[in-house]
């Protein structure tokens, strides 16, 4: 076999090209590779809600002879003849992060329930253990009017540690205002 210089060039050719696709990444094994990129973005969301958004005391009066009673969503009532009422409101934070917690009223408690001395407050507690952390009020504390009072440093978004009870106290003078008489809690979350 007597090979001419063309077929020595086409020979070197094709070994040039055969390692040439080696370099590159080709096998000639029949193994391919692709890849492909996948993107999802999930967006916080700040949100919480009242599951247990209505307390009603029943009529009452302050017993005579008394100059207050006392009324509270823990089932006390100390010189009253209001109904007992043993659970406050429940706020859920249904949203993704944590939130701070603000509290405020429609009115304080001169404009709720008038007469000499009144107090309106409230006190936060958890329903599930750990869903409120980092302060609050614990004991408590004066509803106002005034602008919104910092109820729960960190409110958690966790499924199992996501409520807190908000409870009520009342002190109700024997000059109350007469009639039925109503006060909006405004919770305020703000994302952390």
């Amino acid at each position: 076999m007597n090979l001419t210089k063309n077929d020595y060039i086409t020979y070197l050719l094709v070994l040039v090209i055969i390692i040439s696709l080696g370099f590159i990444g080709i096998n000639f094994t029949g193994y391919v590779t692709d890849t492909a990129f996948l993107n999802v973005t999930v967006t916080s969301t700040a949100n919480i809600n009242f599951t247990s958004a209505n307390i009603t005391f029943e009529s009452g009066i302050v017993t005579g002879g008394k100059s207050f009673a006392y009324l509270d969503t823990e089932g006390n009532i100390v010189d009253g003849s209001w109904g007992v009422v043993s659970s406050g409101f429940v706020l859920e934070n249904i949203g993704n992060v944590n939130v701070t917690l603000n509290i405020t009223s429609s009115n304080d408690a001169d404009g709720f329930i008038g007469g000499s001395s009144p107090a309106y407050r409230y006190k936060i507690s958890d329903v599930e253990t750990s869903s409120c952390t980092g302060g609050g009020a614990s004991s408590y504390i004066p509803l106002n009017e005034t602008g919104p009072v910092l109820a729960c440093a960190i409110f958690s978004y966790h499924n199992t540690y996501d409520s807190i009870n908000l409870d009520i106290n009342l002190t109700i003078p024997n000059d109350a205002t007469l009639g039925e008489l109503n006060s909006t809690i405004i919770a305020i979350g703000t994302a952390i």
